[in-house]
């Protein structure tokens, strides 16, 4: 399995004094928040990164699992991380 898309890279933006004041951050913290996104961002995957492999119980039978290598060369899986809240 590799990677099709590739994830957007975050830019440092350098935010008026009065965007900070309004979202309750201060030019460290905002700077610090940044700084965090920038590292996580150099950990992702790139595309045609082989994706790492796992096992999942398979939904309403716990007993059995499914391994995201079992479908390599057989048919396209779609993989989406994130929250939906």
């Amino acid at each position: 399995m590799t990677f099709a898309m590739a994830s957007q890279q975050p830019e440092l933006r350098d935010l008026p004094d009065e965007v900070l004041e309004r979202l309750g951050l201060t030019r460290e913290r905002w700077n610090a928040v940044q700084k965090e996104m920038l590292e996580r961002e150099a950990r992702a995957p790139n595309v045609g990164d082989t994706a790492a492999d796992f096992e999942l119980p398979v939904l309403g039978d716990l007993e059995r699992t499914v391994r995201l290598s079992s479908f390599r060369d057989k048919r396209p899986v779609a993989l989406i991380f994130g929250s939906y809240t």
